[in-house]
């Protein structure tokens, strides 16, 4: 009998052991779904959301010039606050390559980038004698308001016509201050929009991890948004004054805020805002879960620092390089557009994204 139960027990062993064979080799494929809310919330919290955070930072540092010019108009004071505006309007760049349609429906990045700036509007108020605040610019139209109507008021003119006229008239200090302090509410507005102490849309972002298929999902308003910036780069902020709509002839008046020197900083800045996208965490997402294109991710590496180092071999101004080196121009347009055509063409089909196209206010 022991023998015959040491038997069984033999057998019994022998049926157990001839189940599912143990899982060896690679493991099962990985959640899309909780690797795209990783990615999500990776790219919110180091690349998004402390963009937002520099640019109203930036903010203050311009309404801190621009009070100093309007309080005492001089060569230093009106540097300055030309200054603070170049670097607030680099500092603008990286957010609209997050204007989702939830950001899009606050009206915000309209108030702060929205051009040609209505001068005429501008100058009646000035002439006026109603009051000049924040709050009141802040029912302005946006063509009225933001960075182009500043640009206007420090740069429209040579400096020395500008400060002469400064110092002619206290309500253009008043105004610019006033326009630098809405555009500071306005920049903290849009940090709170997203601000997990504020109104949260960090979170709401991040839980719309959908796939790229799905209009509203985080990763296609993200990859939308980008080709909607490099769009806008390619045809509107080179292929314009380059004359790409014009027979070849080039519109310098088309640069965008001509007379500021800002515009080869800030399309590199663009350009270096997609990379840090990339760089974020894209690029590894990629390189792990697109395996139809796994060279892709380097190719956009690659284009994003060729594009960049494109833009930043045109000497400044934009205006005049048109001229005196259009090759190096026509060379960043050419590359612009291949990095756009990456975008649009091979990230947007690996990913599935539908590629949609929104207006540009606030580009």
């Amino acid at each position: 009998m022991r023998v015959l139960r040491l038997l069984l027990v033999g057998f019994a062993l022998l049926l157990g052991g001839c189940g599912s064979p143990a899982r060896v080799g690679p493991t099962a494929a990985p959640d899309l779904a909780t690797a795209r809310r990783a990615l999500l919330t990776r790219l919110t919290d180091t690349v998004i959301v402390p963009a937002y955070s520099a640019f109203a930072e930036q903010t203050a540092a311009l309404l801190s010039a621009s009070e100093a010019l309007a309080a005492n108009p001089t060569p230093a004071t009106l540097a300055a606050a030309q200054q603070a505006w170049h670097a607030t309007y680099v500092a603008w760049q990286p957010l609209p390559l997050s204007r989702t349609e939830a950001v899009r429906r606050t009206q915000l990045m309209s108030a702060v980038n929205k051009y040609p700036s209505n001068t005429r509007f501008i100058e009646e108020n000035i002439s006026h004698d109603n009051v000049l605040s924040a709050e009141q610019v802040s029912r302005f139209g946006a063509t009225s308001r933001g960075l182009p109507a500043l640009a206007y008021l420090l740069f429209d003119t040579p400096p020395e016509t500008t400060l002469a006229a400064f110092q002619a008239d206290a309500r253009r200090g008043q105004y610019v201050v006033a326009l630098a302090g809405d555009l500071h509410r306005t920049a903290t507005d849009l940090y709170n929009f997203w601000a997990a102490d504020g109104q949260n849309y960090r979170a709401t972002f991040i839980a719309s991890d959908g796939a790229g298929s799905q209009l509203r999902s985080g990763l296609s308003e993200l990859v939308n948004a980008q080709i909607n910036a490099l769009d806008v780069l390619v045809q509107q902020r080179l292929g314009e004054p380059l004359g790409r709509k014009t027979g070849g002839t080039v519109q310098p008046d088309l640069v965008e805020l001509t007379g500021t020197g800002v515009a080869l900083a800030a399309q590199i800045a663009t350009v270096q805002a997609i990379r840090d996208l990339l760089t974020g965490g894209l690029a590894e997402y990629l390189t792990l879960h697109a395996r139809s294109n796994p060279e892709l991710a380097a190719q956009l590496l690659a284009q994003t620092e060729t594009t960049r180092a494109a833009l930043a071999a045109i000497p400044e101004p934009l205006e005049q390089a048109l001229t005196t080196h259009p090759d190096a121009v026509a060379t960043a347009y050419a590359e612009s557009r291949t990095l756009l055509m990456l975008f649009k063409v091979e990230l947007a089909n690996v990913l599935g994204v539908t590629v949609t196209f929104g207006d540009t206010d606030g580009d």
